[in-house]
């Protein structure tokens, strides 16, 4: 008898010991799949497909590519970030991020003056249009111009038919624009508008913040001129004051000038 006694408290050990065991290995592959489904879901999070950051080697992924110049500590700049990343982009949409103070080399390359800025590229890098304070897909997607000219297979199309669809798309990529000036953008539009700046002027950061917030209209192109660096051109046109507008026609002559427009109303009131 007590041997039978010793026997089976020696297999209720063992049974104990057994289930034991298999309750810690359970433990640990729950641990296990629980690890692994946090690496996952961290990994998921580092890339964000409505949002990545600036490579050569994106460009020409997807049919329309579109550059957002951003900065850290620009309010707007956050804002619509977040409203890509909550509403995604579709399949044929790539949004490249831009550090706008570190990216001297692209500002220059593509005339952007302030953050906030979207420009639309080709495959090759070639701007196809620019804009400013877009804040949600549904306003990104209404800036997309075309990247290729329309044309049929019919043989009675002439070629005068393509460079004319040419030129409109160009036009349309350069309407309503405020960017640094550059002599190739004057005359693109039906009025074209010189700002004579000064980063020190009040007056001018206030008109600036108007122009970024309300946008220009399609057949206006304003012209940003560093007051400081542009002598020649204050010479041409008699500037002697920051805050100075000057009309100009497509050869840059002088149509029309004016002094202290706060707005884009004002600016356009003073067109001749």
């Amino acid at each position: 008898m007590k041997k039978i006694m010793i026997i089976a408290g020696m297999l209720s050990l063992a049974f104990l010991a057994s289930c034991g065991q298999k309750q810690a290995e359970t433990t640990t592959q729950t641990s296990v799949d629980e690890a692994a489904q946090v690496a996952v879901s961290e990994e998921a999070s580092v890339d964000t497909p409505a949002l990545t950051a600036y490579n050569d080697d994106m460009l020409g992924q997807a049919d329309n590519t579109i550059l957002f110049f951003h900065a850290e500590w620009c309010g707007s700049c956050k804002t619509m970030e977040k409203n890509l990343l909550e509403s995604g982009t579709p399949d044929n949409l790539e949004v490249l991020k831009i550090d706008f103070d570190t990216a001297a080399e692209l500002r220059k390359k593509y005339g952007v003056t302030e953050k906030h800025t979207f420009v639309q590229v080709d495959a090759d890098g070639n701007q196809l249009a620019k804009w400013q304070g877009s804040f949600t897909l549904e306003d990104l997607q209404e800036k997309l111009v075309s990247s290729e000219v329309s044309t049929t297979s019919s043989e009675e199309d002439t070629p005068e038919v393509a460079v004319e669809e040419t030129e409109a798309e160009t036009t349309v990529a350069l309407a309503g624009s405020y960017e640094a000036y550059d002599a190739e953008l004057v005359g693109k539009t039906t009025n074209t508008v010189l700002f004579f700046h000064a980063e020190w002027c009040g007056t001018c950061k206030g008109t600036e913040a108007s122009l970024n917030a309300s946008g220009v209209s399609d057949d206006l192109t304003v012209l940003q001129v560093n007051f400081d660096d542009a002598a020649e051109l204050r010479k041409k046109y008699g500037v002697t004051t920051k805050h100075t507008f000057v009309q100009v026609d497509a050869d840059g002559t002088e149509i029309s000038k004016w002094q202290g427009s706060p707005d884009l109303a004002d600016i356009e009131s003073k067109l001749k």
